[in-house]
């Protein structure tokens, strides 16, 4: 007798219930990442209690568009709390006033060791002026290594006419010398040929 055909009612029953399980238990397993994640850093996780007017620093660590990873500071600051939300979060100012919500985790206690006591908060360097400032410097010291390198072209043409004149000289000098020995030499034989013409005609 050959078996029953399965309906396709049947089998979307059965694929449905393969789906369920399947969500379920990628639920389940996502949960027991997060509860391990959340362990972790409950291990390494420091906690401050932040009040209104502390100082600290921002970290800055992520590289915006357009800065470079190694002249890009990892804090930015001091800044001050203004107000502390029961969420982790707070609200910071810097010395322009300028206010931004941020998480604690993005906060590093500034203590009073870093800073001198009676000293005003100084304003730190953004990285947009660092890059600016380094930029500078490259274009000068770039400027000043052309100007060196025109300046020794220069002292090197100079030198190498200087010596060409020298040695123009000297042959001139030669072909002077030749030309001078030359006529004395012509000069000896026609007195010597006057001579020599007298005696014959005595």
């Amino acid at each position: 007798v050959p078996e029953a055909v399965p309906s396709s009612g049947g089998y979307v029953d059965k694929l449905l219930e393969r789906l369920r399980y399947s969500f379920h238990r990628a639920r389940e397993e996502n949960e027991k990442a997060r509860e391990r994640q959340r362990q972790q850093y409950k291990k390494r996780a420091r906690v401050f209690d932040y009040k209104p007017g502390d100082r600290f620093l921002l970290d800055v660590r992520v590289v915006q568009k357009g800065d470079n990873r190694k002249f890009t500071s990892k804090f930015r600051g001091p800044y001050r709390v203004v107000k502390v939300y029961p969420n982790r979060t707070v609200d910071i100012a810097d010395n322009s006033y300028n206010c931004q919500l941020v998480h604690c985790n993005s906060l590093k206690p500034l203590y009073e060791t870093m800073l001198w006591m009676d000293d005003p908060i100084p304003d730190i360097e953004s990285s947009v002026e660092t890059r600016d400032r380094f930029r500078k410097h490259i274009a000068t010291q770039t400027n000043t290594e052309k100007q060196q390198e025109s300046e020794n072209d220069y002292e090197h043409d100079v030198t190498e006419k200087n010596n060409i004149m020298e040695d123009t000289e000297g042959e001139s000098s030669e072909s002077q010398s030749d030309a001078t020995g030359d006529f004395n030499t012509s000069e000896r034989n026609l007195a010597n040929s006057g001579r020599h013409g007298s005696r014959t005609h005595v």
